[in-house]
């Protein structure tokens, strides 16, 4: 995927399934990354990983939790090279309640 509007849900309650949304994929042509926005419009608490990935090691730019209704805008460390690296959205299904009507909305720009 590339830039743009995600809409992300978590599994169905009760599954241990991982959330995972990969933002910016590796190998496309494309310029820096100014933000990624990501607004929970839950009425929970919403645990979310934001990295840099190489294969199968991780590099962390925010690893936090979003209160109900609060926007997380994110500016620094999105720079890389694409051609190597990919830019991925991680919500352990623990890490709230987030359904269609109540997504985590992820601006990429």
């Amino acid at each position: 995927m590339e830039r743009g509007l995600f809409n992300i849900i978590l599994p169905s309650s009760g599954s241990t399934a991982l959330s995972e949304t990969t933002l910016v994929d590796k190998g496309l042509d494309r310029t820096t990354i100014s933000y990624v926005s990501m607004t929970n419009t839950s009425a929970a608490n919403v645990t979310v990983e934001l990295f840099i990935e190489e294969g199968t090691n991780e590099s962390h730019i925010v690893k936090t939790v979003i209160p109900p209704s609060v926007t997380l805008r994110v500016t620094e460390g999105l720079s890389f090279q694409n051609a190597t690296f990919k830019l991925v959205l991680r919500i352990p299904a623990s890490g709230g309640v987030l359904a269609a009507g109540t997504p985590l909305s992820v601006i990429v720009k």
